[in-house]
């Protein structure tokens, strides 16, 4: 299946699902990165990889790419 839309929120408290850029400055080279990639070029080249009707949902690309980078 595609990936979720990021839109979709579950309702329930974000307490601990905070964003990485909470906890950052603007200057720190992670969040430099993330401004710096066009993130929608991951999502055209994946896109393929997706079946819509198997499998759960999958997390996004954005998501999936930055673990990458961060691994």
């Amino acid at each position: 299946m595609h990936p979720r839309p990021d839109s979709q929120k579950s309702g329930q408290s974000e307490m601990f699902n905070r964003r990485l850029d909470d906890f950052l400055y603007e200057t720190h080279e992670i969040i430099k990165l993330a401004h710096y990639v066009d993130w929608n070029m991951f999502d055209r080249h994946y896109d393929s990889q997706y079946h819509p009707d198997h499998g759960a949902s999958a997390l996004p690309t954005r998501c999936m790419v930055s673990f990458l980078f961060l691994k």
